[in-house]
């Protein structure tokens, strides 16, 4: 009677804690759209360096079946735009916090657009490369991280921490923001940055600590951009938050718009150890 109650015991435990890692993957799946076994992967550099990146942040990146990620964590600002021959990725997220790029990593950067290569820009990445315009108008808009003339006045982005506000979906029907719902967050909010005026606003937000505009689509050359200034976490990251549910489903589509399939890599002459 004991070895059945025992046996019971620890089925019921197995049970309970294969129901609770079930609920946890359900939990972590929510966010991503059906995807069928034949559907094209995409191929993303996911860029870090200079601010950020722990593996809180790149989990948001699993989960998703048509999405394979490669973390590139960046030693000195721009290296990743060195060599481009061989170009593996199809998109690339950018999360880092970068000065430096060389007039030739710049020309390679642009060379990647007019092959359609798709950026997603998080939070403080759009005030990389303060010394090169040209980044403004890749990523739709940017921060000044010094005080800088616009339109007549000199301005100096600025920062506030530990926000709990609201950001809103301005555009319902766009493929970014399809089905996503709007969401509270606790995050860090930015204000006084500039946003180009063909961008396409898709997030916005009333809190007097941010400019309205905190989310859009871009295009430029061939490719296509999109900006979210949520990002800093570090509740945004964690999957029983409702905004990481809302943030995952965000990233993923924003990652499917932009794809174009310009992983020149994969399409004209693949590099070695480049993942199927």
């Amino acid at each position: 009677m004991k070895r059945a109650a025992v046996a019971f015991a620890v089925g019921a435990a197995v049970l309970g804690c294969g129901c609770l890692l079930a609920r946890a993957a359900e939990k972590r799946q929510d966010a991503a759209e059906h995807v069928s076994p034949a559907a094209r992967r995409i191929h993303v550099a996911v860029v870090v360096g200079g601010h950020g990146g722990d593996k809180a942040f790149f989990d948001l990146f699993e989960g998703h079946g048509d999405i394979i990620c490669t973390p590139v964590h960046l030693a000195n600002d721009s290296e990743i735009f060195e060599d481009i021959a061989g170009w593996p990725y199809d998109v690339i997220v950018l999360y880092n916090l970068s000065s430096r790029i060389s007039e030739k990593r710049r020309a390679n950067f642009v060379q990647l657009m007019e092959r359609g290569l798709g950026v997603v820009t998080l939070h403080h990445a759009f005030s990389s490369y303060q010394d090169w315009p040209e980044f403004s108008k890749i990523v739709g808009g940017r921060s000044f991280l010094s005080p800088t003339e616009v339109n007549g006045k000199k301005i100096r982005t600025g920062e506030k921490s530990g926000n709990r506000y609201m950001i809103h979906v301005a555009d319902k029907d766009h493929p970014v923001t399809k089905g996503v719902s709007d969401f509270e967050l606790i995050d860090e909010t930015y204000f006084n940055y500039h946003v180009e005026p063909d961008s396409v606003p898709l997030l916005t937000t009333d809190i007097s600590s941010s400019d309205k505009v905190v989310g859009w689509a871009h295009t430029y050359r061939k490719g296509r951009a999109v900006y979210v200034q949520a990002g800093h976490g570090p509740t945004i990251f964690q999957p029983e938050h409702e905004s990481n549910t809302q943030y995952r489903r965000l990233l993923a589509q924003a990652i499917r718009w932009v794809d174009q399939g310009a992983g020149a890599g994969r399409n004209h002459g693949r590099q070695k150890n480049t993942p199927e």
